[in-house]
């Protein structure tokens, strides 16, 4: 395989998972989690995949902890999960539209069996997350401080990096000749000819 086909094909799927993790924040689904392997993918290629990443994998280890704090949180979880795969299999069975459906008889289980069987395959996905999460966060204070840690460190770049374009800011207007007035701060520059 060339260079320009594993590219092609890296970035076909990178863009294809970082999609599916986007609608999967707003549907059943591991929403961060994928959207952190699309980006994961997706950040060979793009700068600006790289400076997401590092954002995305704190809330989604942040996400896993959180979701395994307790047997309450674990529980309606999995039945969460369980509750989608079971409309996935009602929606996949298809039965016939009911009497009493008062719109139009399109919208009874609209997208057919693949929606059924995206929903199925996005619990199985879910339960085997929510596994892994478990197996590694759950009663096992060592791994939950690591993210804390981690979650640390991103907040303390954050705040260098933010105290640095401030200073930036400030020499630049230091700087600036008295005849131009100082710019607004958080405006754009105007582009010079």
């Amino acid at each position: 395989m060339t260079h320009a086909a594993k590219r092609l094909a890296l970035e076909t799927l990178g863009w294809t998972v970082l999609v599916l993790g986007i609608l999967a924040l707003f549907l059943p689904g591991p929403g961060l989690l994928l959207t952190l392997a699309g980006l994961v993918l997706l950040s060979t290629q793009y700068p600006w995949a790289r400076r997401l990443l590092e954002p995305v994998r704190v809330r989604a280890w942040q996400a896993a902890v959180e979701g395994t704090q307790s047997w309450l949180r674990i529980t309606l979880s999995v039945l969460a999960a369980l509750s989608v795969a079971a409309v996935g299999v009602f929606w996949v069975a298809s039965p016939p539209r009911p009497h009493w459906w008062p719109v139009h008889e399109a919208l009874w289980l609209f997208g057919g069996p693949a929606v059924g069987i995206t929903m199925i395959l996005s619990s199985v996905l879910g339960l085997g997350l929510l596994a892994f999460s478990v197996h590694r966060f759950y009663r096992r204070p060592a791994a939950v401080a690591e993210v804390a840690a981690m979650r640390a460190r991103y907040r303390v770049r954050v705040a260098f990096r933010r105290r640095a374009r401030h200073r930036l800011s400030r020499m630049h207007d230091e700087h600036r000749p008295p005849s131009l007035p100082r710019r607004p701060r958080g405006a754009r520059r105007a582009r010079r000819s």
